[in-house]
């Protein structure tokens, strides 16, 4: 119930946060009007593409498999995300992240159907809960936590 929980919280930030800091963002890479706009589309566009994906992948692999690859590629886009270069590697390390995101976020109602059968409507309402404080936090918290000792162009860093 615990890893419900804390998926849960995790599953929101990786799209919200970076909003809140997109000036420094776009400044820290050289990133155009364009490429910005790109980015903030990219998590409507993986939610719906990699939504679409999940039920399959945990058909085929079996979804404990499905969602613990998930959340590790996500982990690890997230890293590469952080240190990007460029608006490129920004990019191509935000998409695997959001895949990640997109496909536990499928899978979880079927993960508490599956192992909580008797409290469906218990968990459900608490993973809600948990998902909203998790965006509400990351939108509210990314441009104090990328400030916190951050030099330059490079704040945004530090929120990631």
């Amino acid at each position: 119930m615990v890893g419900l929980i804390a998926l849960a919280f995790n599953l929101r930030p990786v799209a919200v946060s970076v909003g809140p800091v997109l000036p420094e963002l776009r400044s820290g890479l050289s990133m155009s009007a364009t490429t910005a706009g790109v980015v903030t589309t990219l998590p409507v566009l993986c939610f719906a593409f990699f939504a679409l994906l999940a039920p399959w992948a945990a058909r085929t692999i079996g979804i404990h498999k499905v969602l613990l690859g998930s959340l590790t590629l996500a982990a690890l886009a997230l890293f590469a995300r952080a240190g990007a270069p460029n608006a490129v590697v920004f990019i191509c390390a935000t998409v695997p992240a959001l895949a990640g995101m997109a496909t536990a976020n499928v899978l979880l109602p079927s993960l508490v159907k599956r192992h909580f059968p008797h409290r469906i409507g218990l968990l459900t309402a608490i993973y809600s809960t948990a998902l909203a404080v998790g965006l509400t936090l990351a939108s509210i918290l990314m441009v104090p936590i990328s400030e916190l000792g951050a030099h330059g162009g490079s704040a945004w860093r530090r929120g990631r």
